[in-house]
């Protein structure tokens, strides 16, 4: 296995364990087989867990000598024999990679692929977008449960104050049902001293004047942080917004919102 793969379940926290070939799911047995992956040739099978969606993953060592199917899609590797309980090739992420940051108590461990693709692709679905504007520059952050994606590697550097905010908003974002089948994340109200001075809702798939409003805030608007905070639900045509200032700046923010002449009730239809 390549390097980065050579110790995952020995970094991995429990719970892990091996488990017997008849122990795996139907549907990955047939997997293996169909890329000619036998029992006899296995020499090792580690039961898994994503530390983000807690679904089951698997990590397959062969004996010396046996036959290798063809490489890992993501890392080349063949070698990489990481599946999902459905029998894809998962190839976990270690969440110790700087890009990659667990805002949560608990020690580094893997997420599994599908969650990768919601915190990282560009069409992924991640519980919300930050948009955090500070002493005149724009730095952006993607977050599922409890895990960031800092592409530029930015969040260890800011500010104690606003990370501890940024943390808070991640870990206090629940996910909020409105029947069997519906339901959005939501942020908190606050967060280590920071106000959400705008909670609401906003189409999408068209502007107005309220979203305008919204994206031109900016640290110079109040000389002050702000940090913009997109979430997502099962609505795709909606998002909701959350705007945090300082404590201190929220009179300043209402006043400039009254000036703008915007609607006190914050809605889809401003």
């Amino acid at each position: 296995m390549a390097e980065e793969h050579n110790t995952a379940s020995e970094a991995q926290q429990e719970p892990w364990k091996e488990i017997d070939f008849e122990d795996l799911p139907d549907r990955l047995q047939v997997a293996l087989e169909e890329l000619g992956i036998v029992e006899l040739n296995i020499e090792r099978i580690v039961l898994s867990k994503c530390d983000c969606c807690e679904d089951d993953y698997y990590t397959i060592g062969l004996v010396d000598g046996a036959p290798r199917p063809e490489s890992c899609g993501r890392c080349g590797d063949p070698d990489c024999l990481e599946f999902s309980q459905w029998g894809d090739r998962s190839h976990p992420e270690y969440t110790e990679d700087s890009y990659i940051l667990d805002l949560g108590e608990g020690p580094a461990g893997y997420i599994c692929s599908s969650c990768n693709e919601e915190l990282t692709s560009r069409y992924g679905r991640p519980d919300g977008t930050i948009s955090l504007h500070v002493d005149g520059e724009k730095f952006e952050f993607w977050y599922l449960k409890s895990f960031l994606f800092d592409p530029e590697e930015k969040y260890n550097d800011l500010p104690e104050d606003i990370q501890d905010a940024i943390k808070e908003i991640v870990l206090d974002t629940d996910y909020v049902r409105h029947d069997a089948w519906r339901g959005a994340n939501v942020a908190p109200n606050e967060a280590d001293g920071f106000q959400n001075v705008m909670d609401g809702w906003h189409s999408s798939l068209e502007s107005s004047r309220v979203s305008e409003f919204i994206n031109g805030l900016n640290s110079e608007t109040l000389d002050a942080p702000v940090i913009k905070v997109f979430t997502t639900g099962s609505n795709v045509c909606a998002v909701g917004v959350n705007v945090y200032v300082p404590g201190s700046k929220v009179d300043e923010f209402q006043m400039k919102y009254a000036e703008a002449g915007l609607p006190r009730a914050f809605g889809l239809e401003a």
